[in-house]
């Protein structure tokens, strides 16, 4: 189980440009995507495949028209779950999300 949600980030600037960053996700296998350079992740959308025993997902980024939204001191936060748990990650204040990183494994559907 996990749940997924987002707040306001009062430091993005107005108007953002809307950017379609994947396809589905593979099923079955890991995955990894990242946003271009100065751009956060801004949305995603995601179908359950039963026969599968996985979800697939599409992921979007906005950037900034006239600039204004640099990403600099970005870092990874290593794996953030645990098979078959619950999934609960904040991103840190002032922080936002730049790309995301998923392995699969038969072995806990």
């Amino acid at each position: 189980m996990w749940n997924f949600g987002c707040t306001s980030f009062n430091k993005l600037p107005n108007p953002l440009d809307f950017i379609q960053v994947t396809t589905w996700t593979p099923l079955d296998l890991p995955w990894t995507i990242h946003c271009p350079t100065n751009a956060v992740i801004t949305g995603s959308y995601s179908i359950d495949n039963n026969s599968n025993n996985d979800r697939s997902w599409v992921f979007y980024c906005s950037s900034a028209t006239a600039g204004g939204l640099c990403t600099t001191n970005c870092n990874s936060t290593g794996f953030v779950n645990a098979y078959d748990g619950y999934f609960n990650y904040a991103v840190p204040e002032g922080s936002a999300l730049v790309g995301i990183h998923s392995v699969h494994d038969d072995h806990f559907e």
